[in-house]
């Protein structure tokens, strides 16, 4: 478990929760939010032969949010901080069913607009650090956080429909951007990108 990589991205978030109340935000706004999310690797398959299967991977995230900065009377720049489960369910030659398992933690930074009462939409980037990073084979657990990238970015987009006051729910598809890996180095070829979508709920803390 890389701690270093939470620390870091955890003293960025609270440094943009501070600077946010430079910009007419008179109180603080928090948010609790988790779910689901299905993930997989996005292959170049002209270059990497024996990878032959890819398939989506359930997890789950948890994490916290907050409105940043508010544009307008519809619009707003909004912070997350959340931790999620990412990789894929793989098959190759000599790899079979394996369980690839990354870990983030990451800051969302999206632009959020209200388009009809309770229903928005939402687009922005993730910078995420790598945590930790295990691949199942069969019943073999092997932690493998030196082959991997300690960071990854990754664009999103989504909706939210707010329930009531406190409750809402949030679906969104987050594309990566970059490589995982280092080019030659582990199981996973080192041309993959994350891609992952996520459906949850989220709580209005204050």
């Amino acid at each position: 478990m890389k701690t270093v990589n939470i620390k870091r991205v955890s003293i960025l978030f609270v440094a943009m929760l501070l600077t946010s109340f430079g910009y007419g935000q008179d109180k603080l706004n928090l948010k609790l939010k988790a779910g689901a999310t299905a993930s997989k690797l996005i292959v170049d398959h002209s270059l990497i032969k024996n990878f032959t299967k890819n398939t989506l991977k359930p997890g789950f995230y948890i994490g916290l949010g907050t409105k940043g900065i508010k544009l307008s009377e519809k619009s707003s720049l909004d912070f997350e901080l959340l931790y999620s489960q990412k990789g894929a369910l793989s098959e190759s030659e000599g790899f079979f069913h394996e369980k690839v398992k990354l870990h983030y933690v990451s800051i969302p930074i999206l632009y959020n607009r209200t388009i009809i009462p309770k229903l928005n939409i939402y687009v922005g980037v993730e910078a995420g650090a790598l945590i930790d990073s295990r691949i199942i084979n069969g019943t073999v657990l092997r932690a493998i956080n030196n082959q991997y990238l300690t960071g990854d970015l990754g664009l999103i987009s989504g909706l939210s429909y707010n329930v009531n006051q406190q409750f809402y729910f949030d679906f969104r598809w987050v594309e990566g951007l970059t490589r995982l890996a280092f080019p030659t180095t582990g199981p996973v070829p080192f041309d993959a990108r994350n891609r992952s979508i996520q459906l949850g709920m989220g709580y209005k803390l204050f």
